[in-house]
C-alpha cells in the first residue's frame, strides 16, 4: 500500500558564497534553480507529485576564499554555516561554492543533528546551477538531489533490497 507524501511550503535561504566575480552567481540562475526544484518534486519528470513547493526566502552573497572550497565536516563549513545559517528549523538554507575534491555537494539526513543545528541545509557546486558550467551537471539537479537526503531519502541502493531497503 502506497503512503501519499504530506507535502507543504519549503521557504529557501540562499546563500551564495564566492571567491571571484564569476562565482556570485546571477539572480536569474537561483531563481531557475527554484523553478527547477518546483518541477522535480512535482514529478514533471516523471515519479509522483510529493506535494512541496520551494519558495526563494532570501539571498545573501559572502567572499570568503576559505569557505569557497570547504569540504564536508570541515572547520570551513562549520564557520561558513554558523555564520550564515537562516531560522534552520523553518528554512532550508542553501549553500553554493566550489567544493573541493571534485564534489558536486552534500546534505546531511535530518537524524545527524538535532533540528536546530547550524549544521543542516544543502552545499552545492555552483557550476552545476541551471545555466553553469558544469556540463552536463548544470540543469539544477544537484540541489534537487541533495535536498532529498535533507528531507530523509537514501540513495535507492542504500540498505539493499531487502525490507526495510531505502525506506521508499
Amino acid at each position: 500500500e502506497a503512503i501519499q507524501a504530506v507535502g507543504g511550503q519549503i521557504q529557501v535561504a540562499f546563500h551564495v558564497i564566492y571567491y571571484n566575480t564569476e562565482d556570485n552567481v546571477p539572480q536569474e540562475q537561483i531563481d531557475a534553480q527554484i523553478a527547477e526544484m518546483n518541477k522535480c518534486y512535482a514529478g514533471y519528470y516523471g515519479g509522483v507529485n510529493t506535494g512541496y513547493t520551494f519558495v526563494l526566502a532570501s539571498v545573501d552573497r559572502t567572499s570568503n576564499k576559505k569557505w569557497f572550497t570547504m569540504l564536508p565536516g570541515s572547520n570551513n563549513e562549520k564557520l561558513a554555516k554558523q555564520t550564515l545559517a537562516k531560522d534552520v528549523i523553518h528554512r532550508l538554507n542553501v549553500y553554493t561554492c566550489k567544493p573541493g575534491r571534485d564534489l558536486l555537494g552534500w546534505s546531511f539526513f535530518p537524524t545527524s543533528y538535532p533540528k536546530s543545528s547550524y549544521m543542516h541545509g544543502v552545499v552545492f557546486h555552483y557550476g552545476s546551477l541551471p545555466g553553469g558550467y558544469l556540463t552536463p551537471y548544470n540543469l539544477g539537479g544537484t540541489l534537487v538531489h541533495e535536498s532529498g537526503h535533507y528531507m530523509g531519502l537514501y540513495h535507492t541502493f542504500q540498505g539493499g533490497c531487502t525490507a526495510p531497503g531505502d525506506y521508499v
